[in-house]
């Protein structure tokens, strides 16, 4: 029971770290994509 429980916590954490993971690499893909759709709007222009 008790190690059926520490698998489940330990799944979680991982879940948790992944996720946080996630989220750092959409907000930098964003900041490295950002400045890239403004020069091709400005020059589209």
């Amino acid at each position: 029971m008790g190690s059926a429980l520490a698998e489940k916590r330990g799944r979680s954490i991982f879940l948790e770290a992944a996720i946080a993971i996630a989220c750092i690499a959409l907000s930098l893909f964003a900041l490295w994509v950002s400045p890239l759709v403004l020069m091709v709007q400005q020059k589209s222009e």
